[in-house]
């Protein structure tokens, strides 16, 4: 069957978005690693990660507190791929890297979203054109940390992938990819924790391959360099947990905004806590949606939490709720099974991504780099207050899952 019979007008129509927005996402890509490669050691935050992986293959100390690397000591190891290429071409491919999990990513959500009847008119054009839109909301708030390297935009990436998986039923590489997050951030562990509660072949997979996570690093060490990282990651993980300070964007940020401090102390209870209401409205949102609505509510959902309670959560960190925000945002756009759901809330969320992207450069004469610390998190709180809403209106006979 040719394509105009497959997919119609409007899909041959959709066909050129599809190609700009590849275009979106390689023109800025061209323009990072030509930078990178004229000027590697500008819009970079690799140093710790190089200095990590030195440490490792030279049985060193890797840990020196929160300014230095947070994460695992699988990361260091990850990233001495990239590590041993000649300046500037471990840069450049590291953020080759991002780009690909991320771009990738988000098409294959957008074929899972949109070719499956939940949207758009044919199922071919609906991918493309939802690729596309997705794409223009994506990108605004994900360029910064594709530009300095952050590790937040291929932990992004593999997230996507991962929820990507538990869409498809493929659960051992659902199960891998969720400990591969784990590895190259810390953070990945709320999904190790949220998504058995309700895959349940999850419950035997995931404890497996968390087993296989902690015991890799020991093909790469002796036992006691590999314990005494261990030991060293966990120490340095207490002192992140205790970092409360002005310079990040997480619920700590919107309190500062209005003049109250939280306590150390205060500050990580209030974080562990607000795990329950996270678990509950997973759940309750899982047994209201059906695949891959439910993968796209749990990104949202576990994107959120850690925006909001990672108490080094940074303004570029947002990387990882932007494909979120995008997909639902496009969803709503283009879903007929809301009721009472307008186009308000649609133009609500683009109104949320762009704002998070634009304004902290337009209010920066007056707020300098602090506008981002509180408005982020604020923004982040009401458009998980509108998705809630959303999903508490959905019509359960056409959007639940029927298994």
């Amino acid at each position: 069957m040719d394509e105009t019979n497959a997919t119609g007008k409007k899909g041959i129509a959709a066909l050129p978005l599809f190609g700009i927005a590849l275009v979106l996402w390689v023109v800025p890509l061209l323009v990072i690693v030509v930078k990178a490669y004229c000027n590697p050691t500008t819009n970079t935050v690799t140093m710790p990660y190089s200095l990590a992986s030195e440490a490792w293959w030279g049985r060193g100390r890797m840990y020196i507190g929160p300014g230095g690397m947070n994460y695992l000591p699988h990361f260091a190891i990850i990233f001495s791929l990239f590590e041993a290429l000649p300046v500037p071409f471990g840069e450049i491919l590291w953020r080759i890297t991002a780009f690909v999990l991320i771009a990738t990513g988000l098409w294959r959500f957008c074929r899972r979203l949109f070719d499956d009847g939940l949207g758009g008119d044919a199922p071919q054009s609906g991918a493309w054109a939802g690729f596309f839109w997705t794409t223009i909301l994506t990108l605004p708030l994900s360029l910064a940390a594709l530009r300095n390297g952050q590790a937040n935009a291929v932990f992004g990436g593999i997230m996507l992938h991962a929820l990507v998986s538990l869409a498809s039923k493929k659960w051992g590489w659902a199960a891998g990819l969720i400990a591969l997050s784990v590895a190259v951030k810390p953070l990945g562990i709320v999904l190790v924790l949220l998504a058995p509660f309700v895959y349940r072949p999850l419950w035997w997979r995931m404890p497996l391959t968390v087993a296989a996570l902690v015991a890799a690093p020991f093909l790469f060490g002796t036992p006691g360099f590999v314990i005494g990282q261990y030991h060293g990651f966990l120490g340095n993980l207490g002192s992140c947990s205790i970092v409360n300070d002005n310079s990040y964007a997480d619920i700590g940020g919107v309190f500062r905004a209005i003049g109250v401090e939280m306590s150390p102390l205060v500050s990580k209870t209030v974080r562990v806590l607000a795990g329950l209401p996270t678990l509950a409205l997973w759940m309750w949102g899982a047994r209201r949606l059906r695949e891959p609505l439910r993968e796209l509510w749990l990104l949202a959902l576990a994107g959120g939490y850690l925006m909001l309670f990672n108490p080094m959560n940074e303004a570029n960190s947002y990387v990882i709720m932007a494909p979120a925000m995008a997909m639902w945002a496009v969803w709503l756009r283009k879903n007929r099974g809301c009721p009472g759901v307008g186009r308000g809330v649609v133009w609500g969320i683009v109104f949320i991504i762009y704002t998070m992207s634009v304004w902290p450069l337009v209010m920066h004469p007056w707020f300098g780099t602090r506008f981002a610390l509180f408005w982020h998190p604020i923004m982040t709180v009401v458009f998980l207050a509108l998705l809630i809403e959303v999903i508490a209106r959905l019509e359960k006979g056409k959007m639940t899952n029927d298994e």
